[in-house]
């Protein structure tokens, strides 16, 4: 997973590059918005998918193949069902938004129309594949996960060298080879799940019991995915309306950077999402409890050793990387760095609150709180606020979230919060402000900005990440867990060679 990760993290730092720099930051920040467009609507596939995937995993926990079957058939008619509805009203409320709404350049209004409809199949089929990607994880196959996402980016990588040599329209040829790279993947996803799962036989399974089992988990989840996309995607739509593409540009290479740096946190959490599952499902509260614990100190460990250097030298990286790096994406980056340490925090939280199947006052809670973030934005919008006040509000809202949550665990798991506080929050706590007092001492060594110092500069701030991580973040059994494990890993190294 990890090499996965190393090798998609290259590729998409370059395909960036050259696709920014290829299209043009007006078509760029084009495609970006018109994309979110279809974000909007994937409230209802997201919503779908957690709950196919909550009930998959559950009844794999549970060892049960007949209702593992019924629940996998039961899940393909259902999504391709929905897949349906929602291309139908994509095409008529999608559409108009985008024609009579969006701020699009002059003379790119039929190119954009055309990405559109390119994402709106992308997404159909995305959406029918869901039980499909939604077995693999369950299972555990994280190598052959690994190896199919890995594919997915291999062939951006040749979609890159196809536009940079095509002669046709550029947004347009852009929005057709993503389209069938889609196409690609989600036959490989079908075909392997065909050969190695056994309930993965589709049988015209339609219980009404099930569907409003499953409905009625997917309908409060529907609640919370939608605060969501309307706290990112809805900002970034409101962002097009007040501010224009630029603005969606420089939010879209801030995106990318997010997407390539929770990648790092990603592995380790589908890694360990299954486990909590299951550990509910069997009973197993205590290490249920423990993993919460543990996944959520070491996704934050994890991405702030990566996103430390990159939140320090967003500037200098930003111009090493892109040629053409569109206005405010420093602020951005460093906004998006900020949300997102909050964010993996809550990680494990949300998939062991998902496992209980008691969501209904949790996702009203959560949407509610969520969806403040785009009106909020509006109104500071409307009275002149700059473009990144929205990150603010986002951050502060995602605050909120967490003290939300842990409300709800200690309501339905019986977590101790105190707990929490005192060996998750606190340590990380001590554990950035020790990094970030070690900044000025930095930037003494090297005040230069060339290539070599900006190398040297991060490798040391994720040296210094990590050392504060060990010494303060780490309880006693924790560090020595970890020495366990690196002397297992030299034994095993020195006996191989």
């Amino acid at each position: 997973m990890y090499i996965r990760m190393f090798v998609m993290m290259l590729i998409g730092l370059y395909t960036s590059r050259v696709i920014l720099n290829t299209l043009g930051v007006e078509d760029y920040g084009v495609y970006n918005v018109v994309g979110g467009v279809v974000a909007m609507f994937s409230i209802i596939s997201s919503s779908l998918s957690g709950s196919v995937s909550r009930f998959l995993t559950f009844e794999i926990g549970r060892e049960d193949m007949r209702r593992l079957k019924e629940i996998f058939s039961t899940s393909i008619i259902v999504q391709t069902a929905m897949a349906v509805g929602i291309v139908v009203v994509m095409e008529f409320v999608g559409v108009w938004f985008l024609n009579h709404k969006m701020n699009i350049p002059p003379g790119r209004m039929v190119s954009a129309n055309f990405v559109l409809q390119c994402s709106i199949v992308s997404f159909a089929l995305g959406l029918i594949n869901t039980p499909f990607s939604a077995l693999i994880v369950a299972h555990e196959r994280f190598g052959i996960f690994a190896y199919l996402t890995l594919s997915d980016s291999i062939l951006k990588l040749l979609v890159v060298y196809l536009l940079y040599i095509s002669p046709f329209d550029k947004l347009k040829t852009y929005a057709t080879l993503l389209l069938a790279v889609t196409v690609l993947v989600q036959i490989v996803y079908f075909i392997y799940c065909r050969r190695q799962f056994e309930e993965c036989r589709f049988s015209w399974i339609y219980k009404k019991t099930m569907v409003k089992e499953m409905g009625g988990f997917a309908g409060w989840t529907f609640l919370g995915n939608g605060s969501y996309i309307l706290m990112t995607q809805g900002v970034n739509i409101l962002m097009n309306l007040f501010f224009g593409v630029v603005i969606n540009a420089a939010r879209g290479v801030a995106t990318i950077v997010e997407n390539i740096l929770t990648q790092f946190v990603n592995n380790f959490v589908t890694a360990i999402n299954p486990q909590i599952t299951k550990s509910y499902a069997s009973g197993d509260k205590e290490y249920l409890v423990s993993l919460i614990n543990v996944g959520s100190k070491f996704s934050y460990l994890l991405l702030f050793a990566i996103a430390f250097p990159v939140f320090l030298e967003a500037e200098n990286l930003l111009k090493l990387w892109l040629v053409t790096v569109p206005p405010f994406t420093v602020l951005f980056l460093r906004l998006t760095i900020i949300s997102i340490l909050v964010t993996v925090l809550s990680n494990t939280m949300v998939t062991a609150l998902l496992a209980t199947g008691q969501i209904k006052s949790y996702q009203i809670t959560i949407g509610a709180v969520s969806m403040m973030v785009l009106p909020v934005s509006y109104l500071l919008y409307k009275i002149g606020f700059p473009a990144y006040v929205s990150y603010v509000v986002q951050i502060i809202v995602m605050l909120y979230q967490l003290s939300v949550r842990l409300h709800f665990l200690k309501k339905y798991l019986e977590f101790n919060i105190k707990k929490y506080l005192s060996v998750v929050v606190l340590r990380l706590l001590l554990m950035t402000v020790v990094s970030i007092m070690a900044v000025p001492f930095m930037s003494l060594l090297f005040t230069q900005n060339g290539l070599l110092a900006v190398l040297i500069k991060c490798i040391l701030a994720v040296f210094v990440s990590l050392f504060a991580s060990y010494s303060l973040a780490l309880t006693k059994g924790e560090r020595n867990y970890v020495k366990s494990i690196i002397r297992t890993r030299m034994l095993h190294d020195k006996n191989s060679n």
